[in-house]
């Protein structure tokens, strides 16, 4: 088996193995929940995974049907398994959240629905600019998503009313559903959360930058977008430090020639 075949199955074990161990965890309602975000993906790693090593022993000729099959089946009873006890909770999450609506509004809103109350936060909004997903994704996780004052089909409400254009679209047939709701989200997910494309996007505006005049507004401008999209990278994890020299040299080309000859003069 190629390396990387090793270490596809490696990862699929590592995978498995969290599974079982959040199962084994249900007697243990906080660590169990803590442990649900992962859930989706998970499933969207192995499924990747297991196709990437599928396809390995085909072309090499060593793939046996059933085991595969078996190892899609176990992976499958475990994910089902966790995600019967996880609609269990949210059931009960939300019989306790009706019992309790009256004692959590004020009385001008007590006999309004949640959809009329929006967070006391403005909502993000998101159209489609994949360098925008994940400010958007993590505040609207953060005040809706997590929320467990809502059933998924306000959030599904919610969602919708955060988004335009493209992602809109994406997104506006699908029924409005309590199981719908993180079909919606996978979706948007599957198309926006790229790593790849998205750190693409944050360097072709570093790359894309307009050389300045001279006026110190326009040089403001320059180096907050440089600023922006640098820390964007290094949010990703990406090594921008050892990148520093190339980088810098990009933003000296943006700048009138007079003030870059000033700076490397201040270097000698």
């Amino acid at each position: 088996m190629a390396d990387n075949a090793a270490f596809d199955v490696y990862e699929r074990e590592i995978i498995i193995s969290e599974l079982r161990r959040t199962l084994d965890l249900i007697s243990d309602e906080d660590q169990f929940r803590a442990r649900l975000p992962d859930l989706t993906i998970q499933h969207r790693k192995f499924s990747k995974i297991q196709t990437k090593i599928e396809k390995s022993f085909i072309k090499a000729k060593c793939f046996d049907k059933d085991e595969q099959l078996s190892i899609r089946n176990e992976f499958n009873d475990l994910y089902f398994e966790i995600l019967k006890h996880s609609n269990k909770l949210k059931k009960q999450d939300d019989e306790h959240r009706r019992s309790s609506t009256y004692q959590r509004h004020s009385v001008c809103f007590q006999n309004t629905s949640h959809m009329n109350k929006l967070p006391s936060l403005p909502l993000p909004t998101f159209s489609g600019e994949v360098t925008d997903w994940q400010s958007y994704y993590d505040l609207f996780c953060s005040l809706i998503h997590d929320n467990l004052a809502y059933t998924d089909v306000e959030k599904f409400r919610y969602l919708l009313l955060t988004l335009k254009d493209e992602p809109y679209n994406l997104i506006k047939s699908i029924p409005i559903t309590e199981d719908n709701y993180n079909i919606a989200i996978d979706t948007l997910v599957s198309r926006y959360d790229n790593k790849r494309i998205i750190a693409s996007k944050h360097l072709d505006k570093i790359l894309d930058l307009k050389p300045f005049s001279e006026k110190i507004s326009g040089l403001r401008e320059l180096l907050n977008i440089y600023q922006e999209n640098i820390k964007a990278l290094e949010t990703m994890q990406f090594p921008v430090r050892h990148w520093s020299f190339i980088l810098l040299n990009i933003l000296l080309r943006k700048i009138p020639l007079i003030i870059r000859k000033r700076f490397e003069l201040s270097l000698e």
